[in-house]
């Protein structure tokens, strides 16, 4: 079925960073047939029985593209918000989330899952990082489904840590990856609506030959591994310690490296470490709120950017965040690097708008499918009015008033894969206040559960 919209101001995000005033997009079920002038599209449906929506000067944008997330730890936001990485690890996170049950999982996931859509995210990669019961895979797959976002899921698992108290959490690797190849043959289509990834927790929560083992299998099934990277010191000290080399001299002795792998954070990374992840294609989801919040420091995007890395944008764990808002994101990441470099012009609006779109998707393997506002790509999008929010009113620039007054209130409607998720800023697959009521229930439950061991 052809819909379309009219009169609507559009960032197309192409590479020719084509931006169409009075602007219209018609898409047949799931995929984009035409972008262009207003009078181009009415012109193509001209004596044919097609809706065009009109969009009065609003904003059309890609939808964002969320690199880097853990759906499920909504359920504890607020825990441990003054503590740095290496205690609030074993401390908050590890015993909350190794009591998690399929019900606490799907209400997190579906809370986050809200999160998201409302503030116009049509891609999500989520680090699924514990596993205490069967199953837990699927059911967040099949969350994902029946809210119609579009998954990039990583299947979370260690095999070492023991020397981070996290020796209770480890996982025999093979039948990890038994687990991955079963996934991805079950859910795994042309429409790209669930992509199955490797995610290997951290270089500190393995041994020499899981890792190994992990890019072999990676290599041989075209499996694509997203990891935390230099988020901290840790991942050096570690390796020194264990193997008596620095992480990236580790990294390129196992041939881990490569254009598959997405670098989660990268922030304690030196300028000769980015020289080689440009020379071996590595991506990296930068994560702004989470390092500010954690303490963690502030990755070099600036440097990442003059050497042509492809960077996306992620909101993290809204346990370390404490939310799942991309729009917060895309502020944050703009006025950190600034104040970092102590200079107003070092990134703009359009930089952080492309890692949120365009940059996310090549990240994420998906530059073909989604990303951009082309004909052929697929029909993800979010429609931004100023006018509906104090916030982002009045604007007298949408990409401004977007990435710096931005504000989910405004998110009007929201499209993946042909299909609205989002319609008058109202989630279309699920009852929002059910889901708010479930995740509540799951979190003091799971927070009862842990202080009562």
């Amino acid at each position: 079925m052809i819909k379309g919209f009219i009169h609507f101001n559009i960032y197309t995000m192409d590479k020719e960073e084509t931006i169409i005033e009075d602007g219209g997009i018609l898409y047949n079920d799931d995929i984009i047939i035409a972008v262009g002038k207003s009078k181009e599209i009415e012109e193509i449906v001209k004596d044919k029985d097609i809706d065009l929506e009109d969009g009065q000067g609003k904003f059309i944008f890609p939808g964002l593209i969320n690199t880097h997330t853990h759906l499920y730890q909504g359920l504890f936001k607020g825990l441990g918000s003054d503590l740095n990485l290496k205690d609030w690890w074993p401390k908050v996170l590890a015993p909350i989330a190794m009591n998690i049950t399929a019900e606490h999982l799907v209400n997190g996931v579906k809370h986050g899952i809200c999160e998201a859509l409302k503030t116009g995210v049509t891609t999500v990669a989520d680090f699924m990082q514990f596993h205490p019961v069967k199953g837990l895979s699927e059911v967040e797959i099949i969350a994902a489904k029946e809210m119609g976002i579009r998954l990039v899921y990583g299947r979370g698992f260690r095999d070492a840590g023991e020397n981070m108290g996290v020796s209770n959490m480890n996982e025999n690797v093979e039948e990890v990856f038994a687990e991955i190849s079963y996934l991805k043959e079950k859910y795994e289509q042309d429409d790209g609506m669930i992509k199955v990834w490797l995610a290997p927790a951290a270089i500190w929560t393995f041994s020499d030959k899981g890792l190994e083992k992990t890019r072999k299998f990676a290599t041989k099934t075209k499996t694509p591994i997203m990891m935390h990277m230099f988020e901290t010191e840790i991942d050096n000290e570690v390796c020194l310690e264990k193997f008596g080399k620095k992480a990236m001299d580790y990294y390129i002795e196992k041939n881990f490296l490569g254009p598959d792998l997405l670098a989660v954070h990268s922030i304690h990374i030196t300028d000769e470490d980015l020289d080689i992840y440009k020379k071996y294609e590595v991506k990296v989801a930068h994560n702004p709120v989470c390092n500010m919040y954690l303490g963690s420091g502030t990755a070099p995007v600036i440097e990442m950017m003059k050497k042509g890395i492809t960077i996306g944008l992620g909101t993290d764990g809204a346990a370390s965040n404490n939310s799942n808002d991309m729009i917060e994101v895309l502020k944050t990441t703009v006025l950190l690097q600034r104040n970092h470099y102590k200079k107003a012009d070092c990134i703009n609006a359009y930089d952080v708008l492309k890692m949120a779109t365009i940059e996310g998707a090549k990240c994420l393997g998906m530059e073909d499918l989604v990303g951009s506002l082309e004909k052929g790509k697929k029909a993800d999008m979010l429609i931004f009015n100023p006018n509906r929010s104090f916030k982002t009113s009045p604007s007298h620039d949408g990409l401004a008033s977007f990435v710096y007054s931005g504000d989910y209130r405004a998110i009007e409607k929201v499209v993946v894969n042909g299909k609205e998720v989002l319609r008058d800023g109202q989630i279309v697959f699920g009852d929002e206040e059910k889901i708010i009521e479930d995740s509540i229930y799951s979190a003091k439950a799971l927070k009862e559960k842990v202080e009562n061991q």
